[in-house]
């Protein structure tokens, strides 16, 4: 289940990248299990960008934590341009 310790890792990595953290929703999808022959439970967080409502959500699964996908997205340009002055070498 993702915590309220990824939040706060999500933000720290989000202002080291020079966004301004309050920016962005973190809500949490609990987990829903949908019966004995169905897919496993599904978990996740639901991620949004308040000032341009890009959004996107990240399934917690085993292997790669939500938290570095959505960074991964961030520095892609998913949730918007970087802001004024981030410099290429900064975002990496």
């Amino acid at each position: 289940m993702p915590t309220h310790q990824d939040e706060i890792e999500a933000e720290r990595q989000l202002q080291r990248l020079g966004y301004d953290e309050t920016i962005f929703a973190f809500d949490h999808v609990p987990e829903k299990k949908l019966g004995a022959d169905s897919a496993p439970p599904l978990e996740g967080v639901i991620v949004t960008n308040t000032e341009n409502q890009a959004q996107r959500s990240y399934p917690v699964e085993r292997g790669t934590p939500w938290m570095t996908r959505f960074i991964e997205d961030v520095r892609a340009g998913v949730f918007g341009p970087p802001p004024k002055g981030l410099t290429e070498d900064h975002a990496k």
